[in-house]
């Protein structure tokens, strides 16, 4: 459903499509980051004093060091959401590179959490807690590098 030119081919140009998709899914992204570091950071305190049963003694120091990160990583994900946001209501031609390298690091963040959550608590996280992460990078990834409205937008 694109524009027609006036050789009567359809020109696919501008955020529609599944660009909206993209959009969309920045802006609830940035919110939830934003909101979940914010709750981190009202919580902090009490998750840091409140003995768990499910970790041990040996392990309270890395679970601390996780919240830390976990806020962190909240924080700096919707500075890099909203640069990115920046760049395609802009249609810079460094959106396509910006965003992929936005979902990787989605990717390796969220994995580094898995990874570090199972070692202190298996009860907490699970590997299935990537598995959407890893679909929504495997189909956007090749997208943004193939599809003719990505490359007649970000020109």
């Amino acid at each position: 459903m694109g524009e027609v030119n006036s050789k009567n081919e359809k020109v696919y140009v501008g955020i529609r499509g599944w660009l909206l998709l993209i959009f969309y899914g920045l802006i609830i992204s940035f919110v939830n980051n934003l909101f979940t570091a914010f709750q981190f950071s009202d919580m902090k305190d009490h998750l840091l004093s409140v003995p768990f049963h499910f970790i041990d003694s040996s392990d309270e120091r890395s679970f601390q060091l996780l919240i830390y990160f976990e806020s962190f990583v909240n924080y700096l994900l919707s500075f890099a959401i909203a640069c990115t946001l920046f760049f395609m209501l802009n249609r810079s031609k460094l959106f396509p590179l910006i965003m992929i390298v936005l979902l990787i690091l989605f990717l390796l963040i969220n994995v580094v959490i898995t990874i570090w959550t199972l070692r202190i608590a298996s009860e907490l996280a699970s590997w299935l807690d990537f598995i959407p992460t890893m679909l929504i990078v495997s189909v956007l990834i090749p997208c943004l590098v193939k599809s003719k409205r990505v490359k007649n937008t970000f020109l």
